[in-house]
């Protein structure tokens, strides 16, 4: 969502015709809170100008096109007929005033609260996503360098033969077959073979944050698969607290999770809840967590509220319900969000036995940071 934040001045504003300004016939769609995307922030600060310019003011919304606006007033008349100028020009825009001051969290949190409601409450589903292979296997690494190419296919012909990956080679398209050779990779490092889990015959699998689950069937795989020369039974859950935001074409991520799982269905499940009300009637052996939101900007700019940023408690309650001799993979994109993984460890009173820099075999590059720890070590 576009979100703006207007400053308004306890000076005048300059003269302007109403007849000057553009009111739009048309509303904005409803899918504009539903789209997939961050959210963006910019911020008008009026009262740091010496005059204020309301036609330019009036340009610059209009080029930006804001889906939710908030209004700090600043004890002033000002504010007031900015309110009135933004609900004239945007009728559908969401739009919070406030008499002093509202923090530019504030203001994102109030828009994601209203536009996860709205999610929610309209529950957007269009249908299973039709895949299929529609590329050659030359084409599978075609965007790497020449060097980068010879080693990438010689690692996709092992972990084809390694995990099976016949089947889904032919059903997913490019993209998405990538991203499950990269998850196998990420695997494959944070679960070596001397961890207990293994000896089970079976293992329950839970991934959080689930999104629209494109790397589930590499999550399969890796478990029926890994360590054991017959394939074990594996049951996997995947968690996701926001599935009903949308693409361009009008597909959820619950739509794709349902298609990407499809061909193992009846050994899967979806559940759309918070983490921490998700109480299982048996402990996970193994709990994944891919690019979680642990810093509060980033769960703000991806829009959800701030009732559901619990990192610590949430951590607390994976441990919970985690097996015994259990293991926690999280694997986050950038170092301060690394950092803070590290602290919420710590607040555990856990050590990592992965901890540190990921090294892609595809990518010859740096491609995030894991962590892992195992329950009474």
């Amino acid at each position: 969502m576009r979100i703006a934040l207007i400053e308004a001045p306890t000076h005048g504003l300059t003269t302007f015709r109403w007849e000057d300004v553009y009111f739009p016939e048309t509303p904005f769609p409803i899918c504009d809170y539903l789209i997939n995307e961050q959210n963006e922030l910019r911020i008008w600060d009026l009262e740091k100008e010496i005059s204020t310019d309301a036609q330019k003011l009036v340009q610059e919304l209009q080029a930006y096109q804001p889906l939710v606006v908030g209004i700090n007033d600043h004890q002033s008349t000002q504010g007031l007929v900015i309110e009135r100028l933004i609900k004239q020009m945007f009728p559908r825009a969401l739009v919070f005033f406030s008499p002093q001051q509202m923090t530019p969290q504030e203001l994102l949190d109030k828009a994601n609260q209203n536009a996860f409601s709205l999610r929610h409450r309209t529950k957007p589903m269009a249908g299973k996503v039709r895949l299929r292979r529609t590329w050659e296997d030359e084409e599978l690494f075609s965007m790497m360098s020449e060097d980068l190419q010879t080693s990438a296919y010689a690692l996709e012909a092992i972990f084809y033969e390694k995990y099976d990956l016949r089947d889904w080679k032919q059903y997913l398209p490019d993209a998405a077959y990538r991203r499950n050779l990269y998850m196998l990779e990420i695997l494959e490092e944070s679960l070596p073979a001397h961890l207990p889990f293994w000896q089970q015959e079976s293992l329950r699998i839970l991934d959080v944050g689930a999104g629209d689950w494109i790397y589930a069937p590499a999550i399969y795989q890796f478990f029926r698969h890994a360590h054991r020369p017959i394939p074990r039974k594996v049951f996997l859950t995947g968690v996701e607290l926001d599935p009903y935001r949308i693409d361009d074409e009008g597909y959820s991520r619950v739509d794709y999770a349902l298609s990407y799982i499809d061909p193992i269905a009846s050994h899967c499940r979806y559940l759309i809840q918070d983490i921490g009300d998700y109480n299982p009637s048996l402990p996970y052996h193994v709990i994944l967590q891919f690019l979680p939101l642990v810093l509060e900007a980033a769960h703000l700019f991806w829009g959800l509220p701030l009732k559901y940023y619990h990192p610590q408690a949430s951590l607390h309650h994976l441990l919970e319900i985690l097996a015994s001799e259990g293991v926690i993979v999280v694997a986050n994109e950038i170092p301060p969000e690394f950092e803070r993984q590290m602290q919420l460890w710590q607040g555990e009173g856990l050590q990592p036995y992965l901890e540190g820099a990921f090294y892609s075999r595809f990518r010859k590059a740096v491609a995030g940071f894991l962590s892992a720890i195992q329950k009474n070590q």
